[in-house]
Order: structure tokens, then C-alpha cells, then sequence
């Protein structure tokens, strides 16, 4: 055997190591993709992203897996969606939610600024008290009307949000 020949042969990868290459291969596969039908997946970031826009922060991953026991979708498709609420992202999605319901509804109510000092004002309680506290006060403070007003605009921007979520995603 020549001296090229053994290194060639050196340099290739034992049959062990092509295994656990392989192995770590497969993990970062499945966690970097989603390993379920196009449709499933798609069906996971439509709810996920009707529920990113429901005012259920706090419990929004719960509602995915209930609704995950009954609905045949991926669950993390979903989980992703849902971070489109984030404390970025929260209090403009929640206004506009307001905003929309309030429309709907036909009523008036605080503009942006009131609506911003609540949420502000519901933040330092959540520091200092704990965040179901918090969430309790702004909801209270927002009052039922208003409150009516923020899940009927989550629910018909969920819905505009959801339907074509879904094509597109089985597009992309």
C-alpha cells in the first residue's frame, strides 16, 4: 500500500462516526423541520396564528395543545405562530383588536395613549405582583364592554389571519 493510499483511507470517516454523523444529522433535521404532511403543518401555523391574535397571552400554548387533542395539526407549526404575540408585538396586536372590536360593535373608547398607560400601569403590577394579577387588573380595568370589544376584533383579525395562512404555508 502506498503512502497516498493510507492517507486517503485515514482521512475518510470510520463506520462509527458516519453512524453518529448520521444520528446528529437526523436530531438537527427534526428540529430544524417539521416532520409531519404539508397540511398538517399548515393547519398548525393557521391556528397558531388565529390564536397569536386572541387577547389569551399567558395561555395561548395551552389552548394549542387542547385544541391539538381534537384537531389533527402540528403542534409546533402552531407554537411558532403564536410568538407573533410577543411583549414587542403585544400592545399594538391588542389594540388593534380593540380598535377593530370596538368598530364592529359600534362603540367608542380610549385611544392609544389611555390604552398604552393601562397596559403600562398592568406591567409595573406584573413586576411587583405576579403576571395573573396583572393580566386580572387590565382585563378589570378595561371593563366587559371593552373587554367584549378586544376578543370580538382578535377574533375576526384571527380569522383574516388564519385563512390565508393556511394556503401559504402549504405554498411555502
Amino acid at each position: 500500500m502506498t503512502e497516498s493510499a493510507e492517507i486517503d483511507s485515514s482521512s475518510q470517516p470510520s463506520q462509527e462516526g458516519k453512524k453518529s454523523s448520521g444520528r446528529g444529522r437526523a436530531f438537527w433535521r427534526r428540529l430544524l423541520q417539521l416532520d409531519d404532511t404539508p397540511e398538517s403543518i399548515a393547519l398548525g401555523a393557521a391556528i397558531g396564528m388565529f390564536v397569536a391574535w386572541t387577547p389569551t397571552v399567558g395561555i395561548q400554548m395551552v389552548m394549542i395543545i387542547a385544541l391539538a387533542l381534537v384537531i389533527p395539526m402540528n403542534r409546533i407549526a402552531a407554537f411558532v405562530a403564536i410568538y407573533i404575540s410577543n411583549p414587542v408585538t403585544m400592545v399594538p396586536m391588542y389594540y388593534l383588536d380593540y380598535v377593530v372590536g370596538l368598530f364592529l360593535l359600534g362603540r367608542e373608547g380610549m385611544g392609544y395613549d389611555e390604552f398604552l398607560d393601562l397596559w403600562n400601569v398592568t406591567v409595573e403590577i406584573a413586576n411587583k405582583e405576579s403576571y395573573w394579577t396583572a393580566t386580572k387588573i387590565f382585563f378589570e380595568q378595561l371593563g366587559l364592554p371593552l373587554l367584549t370589544a378586544t376578543f370580538v376584533g382578535g377574533t375576526v383579525i384571527g380569522t383574516l389571519t388564519a385563512v390565508p395562512t393556511y394556503p401559504l404555508t402549504l405554498k411555502w
